[in-house]
């Protein structure tokens, strides 16, 4: 069974793997009198899909944790009184600030993603400490969704990572 590369009908060269969310397959059949092309359409390869949604999480960490780190820098209330309560100078909210920022632009760097996602995983676990100590618990729910975002990014960009790499022998 082959696949056609695109869905122009004078089309011919036949390819295994497309490149399009849907492929379009043709095989031959053949009767007593005829020799026919049956054409259907198949889903494509379900890595494909997993590359988007794992984009798709990537754009959607990388906004939080940049919104959040801007937040920081101007000084809302709301994210840079954290750090009071906890006794924190004030220094470290823009120190935290100024790592989300860099985690979020990190996440789109193929060969830092790994890294990033794991100093945001580590930034997430103080926020769900703090959410737990000083908050009501239903403010750990967006720190705990964050947390997972970025172990999930980690495990699935581990292998692109400039530490995880395979080193090559020589």
């Amino acid at each position: 069974m082959r696949s056609i590369c695109n869905a122009h009908p004078g089309n011919r060269q036949f390819s295994e793997k497309p490149m399009v969310t849907f492929r379009l397959v043709a095989f031959q059949y053949t009767t007593k009198r005829y020799s026919n092309y049956a054409i259907y359409l198949r889903m494509a390869d379900s890595s494909r899909m997993a590359s988007i949604a794992i984009w798709i999480l990537i754009v959607l960490a990388a906004f939080a944790f940049a919104a959040a780190g801007v937040l920081k820098l101007v000084g809302d209330p709301m994210f840079s009184d954290s750090f009071g309560k906890m006794g924190l100078p004030a220094a470290f909210g823009y120190f935290i600030g100024c790592c989300e920022i860099a985690g979020a632009v990190g996440l789109f760097i193929r060969r830092l993603a790994t890294l990033a996602a794991a100093g945001l995983a580590i930034i997430m676990l103080g926020a769900i400490g703090y959410n737990l100590g000083y908050e009501p618990l239903a403010e750990v729910i967006p720190a705990a969704i964050l947390f997972i975002f970025s172990l999930i990014i980690v495990a699935t960009r581990r292998s692109e990572s400039v530490v995880f790499r395979s080193r090559r022998k020589t």
